[in-house]
């Protein structure tokens, strides 16, 4: 833009007041001047005829919108109408549309909304414009570096990646009982065959799978592929691996997903495929990523990998050992984490297989200080490293062999493989284990398995919290018949008992010294009640009518945190009844000042199928508790709102599970969202 020739030419005024414009034309460049109130002079605005523009805002050139100089507002998008922009005269808007007219930047009837059309499109088609030069750059010119895939790569893929993907299928005309083997593509009689199960060839020995329903499968996994390219830099390109057995003959598809640029200082850039199940010549490449087409967990192409990496920070990682052994290992999080992943060279040239592929896809990993070896690493003795090689062990095996370096007590094998299929590590077992040994510990979960036909999750869950209310009661827990019960159902619900009977007065002075306003706050809760033919709402008058629901109830309204929250009123204990028998204990509500129900529980801290019935009573009852409520409540229930969403987040963040009652196992945070109840 001519921006010295376009500042020279003489100012225009005008007399009329609020936002007017004084057109002028110069060659192709139309230019307004925008006075505001005919007195204040805003600035001169200017639009070439391919729609490109500027302003001399005091003297200065600036890439502003019209209508940041009517509003004096930087990237204003307000309307024009709101400004009354208008142009000086009759003649000065015929100036306006003809050149906009001529250029073709006319777009409707004001020529406002025409400028700002253009605008619109001018900065569009010079952002496409950006992306295509960018797009081409990266398709033509940085991609032509990278070589094609090796030639080998498809015989490598069905020899170790899919090597035991062999099936055996019904061979078409050759008989009942006739089955043909995709591992040796002979013909094998197999009576009385079982779909699913494993058969042996008794050509090449191999165990394969059974599958009497088709005669073709696919099947996926992903690797890498290290190339060296121009100068000092290589290529990680990462692709996914399709085997579709087909009768005898099996195809191999290969997918380009991402291409990682490395060089001696370490990761480049990433580009990942812009065409989803796209090989290498489709595929088109970009720095976005549409398809979630990231690096996978998989297998690494072992030819040229020492060339490729050589005077990058990965060439001491081991990558090339474990590619030559045909190892699955998140290749992409080894090299991410290489400053602190230097224990992967040992874990791979001493053999640990298993412990390579689960120690890279864990984002934690194995890190390794300046002068430690690999049993420093690992954290166990030589011996015990050799146990675990030998034993080919994952993530949990080591975590026991480190609990036995620790403690000195010894994990036979047999026990080591039970925690590993029910992926248990030594700190799911803390409460018991200073009373028990982890093989006592694994008899024992098998014997109540076969007993009360528990999932191991559910016994442990049932056994810590047992533990944890004989410590409350101060019961001697060192002792093998607390600890380590014969019908641990039995001892929970007698402990159980004898909790609910803890003098229900001394809980009751122990709160009201603990939160001397919980009285107060108590009566003043009245105001909450309400009923219909079916159902009431009922307070409580006092603190031991809280105590008497939760003992009746066995659930754990009694809990300390409940009753904080209520002598700072962030949420109060209200019972749900039925009308015909309002005495009686059924429901208890989590309620917060507004009528926002944050818990409703029954029995057991259970909901049953009969809450459904009272669910329209409690909208009701929300929408009388919004009426009624005053100012104070509000404000309560603003403060109340921002603490309950500040300790769900803390609950997803912290991944806090609920053990026992129906939701075991799920996380606190989502039951908790569940039974919200927030009201119109």
């Amino acid at each position: 833009m001519r921006k010295k020739a376009l500042a020279a030419l003489p100012l225009l005024k005008t007399k009329k007041k609020k936002i007017v414009m004084c057109p002028q034309v110069d060659g192709d460049t139309l230019v307004l001047d925008v006075w505001a109130d005919a007195t204040e002079y805003r600035g001169r605005y200017c639009m070439k005829s391919n729609g490109e523009y500027m302003a001399l805002i005091g003297g200065v050139w600036q890439q502003r919108k019209l209508t940041d100089l009517c509003f004096e507002r930087k990237n204003c998008h307000w309307n024009f109408g709101w400004a009354g922009a208008k142009c000086d005269s009759a003649e000065s808007e015929k100036v306006c549309k003809d050149f906009l007219a001529t250029n073709d930047l006319a777009n409707g009837g004001r020529i406002e909304v025409a400028i700002d059309y253009a605008e619109a499109r001018f900065v569009a088609d010079k952002r496409h414009a950006a992306i295509e030069r960018k797009y081409k750059k990266i398709n033509e010119v940085i991609m032509a570096d990278v070589p094609p895939l090796p030639d080998g790569l498809e015989d490598w893929a069905k020899k170790v990646v899919f090597g035991g993907a062999q099936f055996w299928y019904p061979a078409e005309g050759a008989g009942k009982d006739m089955y043909a083997c995709t591992a040796c593509g002979g013909v094998h009689k197999k009576q009385n065959a079982k779909h699913g199960k494993m058969y042996r060839c008794c050509r090449t020995g191999m165990d394969v799978r059974m599958d009497k329903l088709r005669c073709s499968r696919l099947r996926h996994d992903y690797a890498m592929i290290l190339q060296r390219i121009s100068g000092e830099r290589c290529v990680a390109r990462h692709v996914k691996l399709v085997s579709h057995w087909h009768g005898n003959s099996q195809d191999i598809f290969v997918y380009e997903r991402c291409r990682l640029f490395l060089g001696k200082d370490g990761f480049q850039r990433i580009y990942h495929g812009q065409i989803c199940d796209a090989d290498e010549f489709e595929q088109e490449w970009y720095d976005r990523n549409p398809f979630n087409q990231n690096p996978m967990c998989g297998f690494c192409y072992p030819d040229g990998v020492r060339e490729a990496l050589a005077g990058t920070p990965y060439a001491h990682l081991g990558i090339a050992e474990m590619a030559e052994k045909g190892w699955r290992a998140h290749y992409n999080s080894i090299m991410y984490g290489y400053s602190v992943n230097g224990v992967f060279e040992y874990l791979a040239k001493g053999g640990y297989k298993r412990l390579c592929e689960e120690t890279s896809s864990w984002c934690g990993g194995i890190h390794m200080d300046a002068g430690d070896g690999l049993t420093g690493a690992l954290g166990i003795n030589m011996q015990r490293a050799h146990r675990l090689r030998q034993a080919d062990g994952g993530r949990i095996y080591l975590s026991w062999l480190q609990h036995e370096e620790k403690s000195g007590q010894k994990v036979p094998e047999r026990a080591i493989r039970f925690f590993e299929a029910q992926k248990k590590v030594p700190y799911d077992f803390a409460f018991i284990l200073p009373f028990m040994s982890p093989e006592q510990i694994c008899n024992y979960l098998q014997r109540q398995q076969k007993e009360t036909g528990l999932k191991v999750d559910e016994i442990i869950s049932l056994w810590a919290d047992t533990l944890h209310m004989a410590k409350g009661l101060k019961l001697d827990v060192s002792d093998a018949i607390l600890h380590r019960p014969r019908d641990l159902r039995l001892q929970h619900d007698r402990l159980v008992a004898k909790v609910n009977e803890v003098s229900a007065q001394e809980q009751e002075a122990e709160y009201r010294k603990k939160f001397p306003q919980l009285d107060k706050v108590v009566q003043s809760l009245q105001k909450y009640a309400f009923s219909d033919e079916e159902f009431v709402i009922v307070p409580p008058r006092r603190i031991m009518d809280v105590l008497l629901e939760g003992r009746l109830l066995q659930h754990c309204v009694t809990n300390d945190r409940y009753f904080e929250r209520m002598a700072r009123d962030e949420s109060y204990i209200l019972f749900l009844r039925k009308a015909s028998a309002p005495d009686v204990a059924w429901y208890t509500l989590e309620v917060e000042p507004s009528g926002v129900i944050r818990q409703k529980r029954t029995k057991f801290n259970r909901q049953e199928k009969d809450l459904d019935a009272a669910m329209p009573f409690l909208k009701k009852w929300q929408a009388f508790v919004k009426r009624t409520i005053g100012e104070r409540e509000r404000a309560l229930a603003a403060v109340s709102a921002e603490k309950r969403r500040a300790e769900i987040a803390q609950l997803k963040r912290d991944k806090v599970v609920v053990h026992g009652a129906a939701e075991n196992g799920r996380l606190l945070a989502d039951v908790l969202l569940a039974d919200l109840m927030e009201g119109a």
